[in-house]
């Protein structure tokens, strides 16, 4: 059983994108790593940490599951949820990644929550 409370460092064009598109029911807090994310329970607490200014807390959300998924499907279920405009520039970063296709999703009830 994991923790329930994880604070993560948060990518912010992915949460700009999901707090200026009004993106709160759902989002993929995905990563570029193929290991399984085991640090949380369902319903345990999600808050992303700004990676600039004050790396302070700007939002959060309440934690659905974890899924390992190729970024084509991750576009599919999650679309804009996966914080990108475009299934192009949610793809660009696996682009020079060696594990290239393979996205770790973290899919998120959010509360609507941001603090930024």
């Amino acid at each position: 059983m994991g923790t329930t409370l994880v604070v993560a460092p948060t990518d912010s064009n992915w949460f700009d994108f999901l707090k200026h598109n009004q993106v709160y029911d759902e989002v993929s807090f995905w990563r570029l790593s193929a290991q399984a994310f085991k640090a949380l329970s369902p319903g345990g607490l999600f808050l992303f940490k700004s990676k600039r200014g004050g790396r302070r807390i700007v939002g959060g959300g309440w934690f659905s599951t974890y899924r390992r998924m190729e970024c084509f499907l991750a576009w599919e279920v999650f679309g804009f949820g996966n914080g990108a405009p475009s299934e192009a520039d949610f793809l660009a970063p696996f682009a020079a990644h060696a594990e290239g296709n393979v996205a770790s999703s973290q899919a998120l009830k959010t509360s609507g929550e941001t603090t930024d």
